[in-house]
């Protein structure tokens, strides 16, 4: 493992901030254009140790999750840096197929907007364990609630635990719909 001082000077596909390093590119977790930071590189994923400079976009994360959490991993970026993101990502994935057009602006979900969640649930010595996974990881952040969560997927976490009790280890898809939840279970 080694130290060195990393300049961020963009954003990956994941939201990982892109450094040069030893002529490579190397992909780090939680920072942003303009920061510089302190990190340990072993392989291909540096870990931060310390920012050093904040980059213009930061904002403070509003879940207490955030970092433990894979599932979100751009609240640390301001509405307006997130928006560019995404649109360059769409600019991007459509110019790779030969389509030059500008995109429409991003429809922001202020909060409580995604309808879309896949819990994992684990049976440990007879416990039921549901969440999400941390961050490029299979361990299991055990989280009950989820601030970005539509508020209809608001009982998943006690329904995937019931579940649990009775397949056992699953990951338990929901999706929020006109109609209700539309729920799918792949047991082990």
């Amino acid at each position: 493992m080694m130290e060195a001082e990393l300049a961020i000077t963009g954003l990956g596909r994941r939201g990982d901030g892109i450094a040069e390093w030893n002529g490579q590119s190397l992909h780090v977790p939680f920072v942003l254009p303009g920061e510089k930071v302190r990190a340990a590189i072993e392989g291909e994923r540096p870990s931060v140790l310390a920012r050093l400079v904040d980059g213009p976009g930061r904002v403070r994360p509003f879940c207490p999750h955030f970092g433990q959490c894979g599932g979100c991993q751009a609240q640390h970026m301001s509405a307006e840096l997130y928006r560019q993101w995404k649109q360059g990502l769409l600019s991007e994935a459509l110019r790779q197929h030969g389509i030059v057009t500008e995109a429409m602006p991003l429809v922001d979900a202020h909060g409580e907007g995604r309808r879309r969640a896949s819990f994992h649930v684990r049976v440990d010595g007879g416990a039921v364990r549901a969440g999400f996974m941390e961050m490029r990881s299979h361990r299991l952040a055990d989280i009950a609630t989820c601030p970005i969560l539509v508020p209809a997927l608001g009982p998943l976490h006690g329904i995937c635990l019931a579940i649990g009790a009775v397949l056992g280890n699953c990951d338990v898809s929901a999706t929020a719909t006109a109609g209700g939840l539309d729920v799918a279970v792949k047991a082990e």
